[in-house]
């Protein structure tokens, strides 16, 4: 009768290990199994449709300083009025140990464009300071302007 209360015991702690691990660590990382491509496009269409511009690869490196090679996927759209901060990124990097990196070189960017703007243009510091960054697995975005919550959506939507 005990050894049985025992079994049932050590059967439930198992069980709440494996769904604390699931909570904490799974879910928080997991990304997608759908390719680079399956998940940009209709980002890309959206973004398109509110007149926001494709970055080249050479643009992307030079706005982030990291080069496109060492990523599985980049798509990179702003907008091209210069004194704009609307922009949509999506990044596949190639493994998990790339995602603190890259998220910080995103923060940076966001921090620098805050001091470039400072004072001067109050509602384009309002949507850097409300930029998000969500990242999913292997895929990080950023979405930044008046529409960041209907393309994060997206996003999320099509992992």
């Amino acid at each position: 009768m005990v050894k049985e209360r025992m079994l049932d015991g050590c059967k439930c702690l198992l069980l709440l290990l494996v769904l604390l691990y699931l909570i904490f660590v799974i879910i928080p990382t997991g990304g997608s199994v759908r390719v680079f491509a399956e998940v940009s496009e209709p980002i890309a269409t959206r973004v398109r449709e509110e007149g926001l511009e494709p970055v080249n690869p050479q643009g992307f490196q030079q706005i982030y300083g990291i080069h496109r090679d060492d990523l599985t996927g980049v798509l990179l759209y702003v907008n091209g009025f210069r004194f704009s901060v609307e922009e949509v990124l999506l990044i596949q990097v190639s493994s998990l140990e790339q995602v603190d990196e890259v998220r910080s070189v995103i923060e940076n960017r966001i921090a620098r464009r805050l001091q470039e703007f400072g004072n001067h243009l109050p509602e384009q510091v309002a949507f850097l300071e409300d930029a998000r960054i969500v990242v999913r697995g292997t895929y990080i975005f950023l979405a930044i302007g008046p529409n960041a919550e209907e393309f994060i959506t997206i996003f999320l939507d099509n992992l």
